[in-house]
């Protein structure tokens, strides 16, 4: 018998439906394919690429944790599967984008303006990422290793966004800059401050998830208390492209939760959130939100 699953663990009405429906005939949790050790390895590659721990400690940048760990996680995965004989590479969807995106990139490289340059993002960035996204895709495998990397990323994203409003608070700012922006997070994805609020902007719709999902009352609150310092740090990035990202997030989730009569609490409370936000707008705010056409 062919069992069919559909990752819909997000949604707060199937959520509901599988409180009352416990056990579903012909729907079932998919078998793990994969061990611990990749998982945790790519959890802990996680943690050092968003945290980069070698900036507190500079003892620990000659050891190159984010290469050992991320490595050592796609080889142990890659034995696993082959001794296993699973698929070393299963051909979703999102692998065709991925495999396309390639070659797309290796098809134009030699019309782009700087082909050197090119080449050098390929194999220091581009295929490091596609190594990583492989990996996250044959761990992350069941709802419950899905529901721990949502965790980690909103933990994580908690340091990023404290970081940009302390620098604030301090008038930590980027010096010669045309607008008074605050310096990024010590972290080479985070590093300025339009890349933190893409990344917080990426985790923030994850936190939200996680509240329409979560029961338990402290683990919900917590998850609030993330998100507002997520808004926060993204509005005091200045960022352009943030705040439109930012707007459009908390629009298509209360366009999907106006007809949930359990969740019509969400948008009235986003509306009452927005209100109360308008008197702390940092100075200058809105004039650049001007120039965003």
């Amino acid at each position: 018998m062919k069992h069919h699953w559909q990752a819909d663990w997000w949604r707060a009405d199937a959520v509901a439906e599988s409180a009352r429906q416990p056990e579903r005939i012909g729907v079932r949790e998919p078998t793990l394919q994969g061990g611990a050790v990749p998982f945790w390895g790519l959890l802990t590659f996680t943690f050092v690429l968003l945290i980069a721990p070698q900036t507190f400690f500079p003892a620990l940048a000659p050891l190159r944790i984010a290469l050992l760990v991320g490595a050592g996680a796609i080889v142990t995965q890659m034995v696993q599967r082959l001794v296993s004989r699973q698929p070393v590479v299963r051909l979703t969807p999102e692998m065709w984008i991925a495999a396309c995106l390639v070659g797309w990139a290796v098809v134009t490289l030699p019309l782009s303006y700087w082909p050197g340059g090119g080449v050098r993002f390929l194999f220091e960035m581009y295929f490091k990422t596609l190594a990583i996204f492989w990996l996250a895709s044959t761990t992350i495998n069941t709802l419950a290793r899905l529901r721990q990397v949502e965790w980690e990323l909103s933990l994580l994203a908690v340091p990023i966004a404290i970081s940009g409003i302390m620098h604030y608070l301090s008038s930590a700012f980027i010096p010669g800059a045309a607008v008074t922006r605050i310096v990024g997070y010590g972290s080479a994805y985070v590093e300025n401050p339009n890349d933190m609020a893409l990344m917080l902007n990426l985790i923030l719709p994850l936190s939200l998830s996680l509240v329409l999902t979560t029961r338990n009352a402290v683990g919900r609150g917590c998850l609030l208390v993330f998100i507002v310092l997520d808004v926060l740090a993204i509005i005091l990035t200045f960022s352009r492209g943030g705040f439109v990202t930012l707007a459009m997030t908390f629009v298509m989730y209360a366009w999907r939760l106006r007809k949930r009569p359990e969740m019509r609490w969400v948008p009235a409370a986003l509306a009452v959130g927005v209100v109360c936000c308008v008197p702390f707008i940092p100075s200058g705010y809105i004039a650049r939100l001007a120039t965003v056409t």
